[in-house]
Parts: C-alpha cells; sequence; structure tokens
C-alpha cells in the first residue's frame, strides 16, 4: 500500500498536516494548523499523530466561484436583509446549494 504522501498534490487547495504550522490559520483556519503544528511539535516525542490533509480557503473560494454559489449567497443574504426569510431558512438555502454544487 502506497503511503498517503506519494499522493501529494501540487495544487493550492490542500495541503498535508506536516506542511502547516500555526502561521497558516488564514489559509486552513485553526483547527488544521493547530494539527500541522502537533504534528511537527510531537513527533520528535514519539506521540503519533494521524497523517492526513486539510482543505485550503483557496479551495473553498474557488469552489463558491466554480460553483456559481456567488449568485445564491448574495441573493440568500439580501432575502435575510429585507427580513423575508430566517436566518435559519437562509442558512439552510445556502448550506444546500454547497453542498449540491459539483466538484
Amino acid at each position: 500500500m502506497k503511503e498517503l504522501k506519494e499522493y501529494k498534490s501540487e495544487t493550492p487547495f490542500i495541503k498535508w498536516f506536516d506542511e502547516l504550522r500555526s502561521t497558516d490559520v488564514d489559509s486552513v483556519g485553526g483547527k488544521n494548523s493547530s494539527l500541522g503544528e502537533m504534528v511537527s511539535q510531537l513527533a520528535e516525542y514519539g506521540i503519533p499523530v494521524p497523517p492526513g490533509f486539510a482543505t485550503t480557503s483557496q479551495a473553498y473560494w474557488a469552489q463558491i466561484e466554480n460553483g456559481n454559489l456567488k449568485k445564491v449567497i448574495i441573493e440568500e443574504t439580501e432575502l435575510l436583509r429585507q427580513k423575508k426569510k430566517s436566518l435559519a431558512d437562509v442558512g439552510h438555502a445556502i448550506r444546500n446549494a454547497i453542498s449540491s454544487a459539483p466538484l
């Protein structure tokens, strides 16, 4: 079985935990950058941290743009602003649009 690291992507859309540090919060969020810190700091003490990767904020924004989701988000938030839909309904509509969009 191949090591996970052999499948390393050359895209800016994923980063392996061992490539991440606390300075990467803007690109992968706090939890993922913390996992990166754990991998780099705890390995020398023999504390295992499962391998994995994070999707980047660049991947998120590319999906929003390529999935034509920006229009849905703008329209739904405008309905919220006008008090024509509740926050729960707007959130549901946006989550549904994002999860239904092709990758």
